[in-house]
């Protein structure tokens, strides 16, 4: 990829989704770190990011705008946080020239209420929502994308993104779920793997090589799934012989609502997201 001449992609904040992103972009190609500004909230993060070669990471947005000019601004940050940072960034942004291109990836913030945050102060932007998941620090991640920008204005932010793994653009009004199922799904998955590998080491199996047959069973599955194209049951009853070990296994799983819980885990964080989104 080509790399950019200026500093243009600045990160609200420096957390572990955000490094995912500035990690992948800068590994690809895409960018260099001098073309990447990094605002954070503590001297700690700023210092731990300069050592890594980050130069323009900066505590102050005031003294960040004053060193970049940025036409892609990722907001990083806890949805919690939105009004209070995006009132900060509408006073340090209200005297850039040139458009604005927002990328936000906090939970359950709509893209209108971005628009109601920076209408008044910064005269130029657009609004894009963006979901990575934890597997885009090692480029293999999914991005979920919806935007206000037509597809050829869209084009940089998804190669940006792009360097992380890939992007799966979804309407706005499915944004919360889609979130869960891409977003939140690694840590339940982690949570499966890892309570069938300590099954492996309940009975004999040490825990690390119960983990690697696990999280390989996992891989495996997942890509047959997305290269088939068959149903999830179907692979399923592939595996489950009449009267064998399997079927023993997924009767257990059935006794204890086993999948209900699954279904009501991503109903019960997509609802999360919603209120973490709702008007204070």
């Amino acid at each position: 990829m080509e790399s950019s001449n200026n500093i243009d992609i600045v990160f609200i904040g420096g957390g572990i989704m955000a490094s995912c992103i500035v990690n992948a972009v800068v590994a690809s190609g895409y960018t260099s770190k001098d073309n990447i500004g990094i605002n954070v909230r503590t001297q700690k993060s700023c210092d731990a990011w300069k050592q890594k070669g980050f130069t323009n990471t900066f505590i102050s947005k005031d003294d960040l705008f004053k060193k970049v000019q940025p036409k892609y601004v990722f907001l990083c940050i806890k949805p919690q946080l939105y009004e209070e940072v995006c009132t900060e960034l509408g006073n340090s942004l209200g005297k850039h020239n040139g458009p604005i291109k927002f990328i936000s990836i906090m939970a359950g913030i709509t893209m209108e209420q971005l628009r109601r945050s920076f209408n008044n102060t910064v005269p130029d932007y657009s609004i894009t929502r963006a979901m990575p998941n934890l597997p885009c620090q090692i480029q293999r991640g999914t991005t979920l994308l919806c935007s206000t920008l037509k597809s050829d204005e869209l084009s940089v932010i998804k190669e940006i993104i792009e360097c992380t793994g890939t992007v799966v653009e979804i309407d706005e009004k499915y944004f919360n779920v889609g979130s869960v199922l891409s977003g939140s799904a690694p840590a339940f998955l982690f949570t499966i793997i890892d309570a069938l590998a300590d099954g492996g080491c309940k009975n004999g199996l040490s825990k690390g090589d119960s983990l690697k047959l696990v999280a390989s069973a996992f891989n495996g599955a997942a890509e047959m799934i997305l290269q088939l194209g068959e149903h999830p049951m179907a692979l399923k009853d592939k595996v489950c012989s009449a009267g064998g070990t399997t079927i023993a296994g997924i009767a257990e799983l059935e006794k204890h609502g086993f999948r209900n819980i699954l279904i009501e885990t991503v109903t019960a964080s997509t609802q999360r997201a919603k209120e973490l989104g709702a008007p204070k």
